[in-house]
């Protein structure tokens, strides 16, 4: 922890990085909430599994780009 307390570029990338999964983890919770309460999905239903999957490939076009 003192590495990463005092070093001065790791510091904040692990502060970001903390931000981002917060924030990630925040909009997966509210996404099942949405799907509940606004589409009247069961809290059990298989297709609430597809809003979870809806921007994926986007994230993956993001994480593997295509050769140009």
């Amino acid at each position: 922890m003192r590495f990463i307390r005092d070093h001065e570029l790791i510091r904040p990338l692990t502060l970001l990085g903390l931000g981002n999964s917060l924030t990630g983890g925040a909009v997966l919770g509210l996404l099942v909430v949405y799907g509940v309460r606004q589409l009247g999905l069961a809290d059990d239903y298989a297709r609430l599994g597809w809003l979870f999957s809806a921007g994926s490939p986007e994230r993956c076009a993001r994480r593997w780009p295509c050769p140009a």
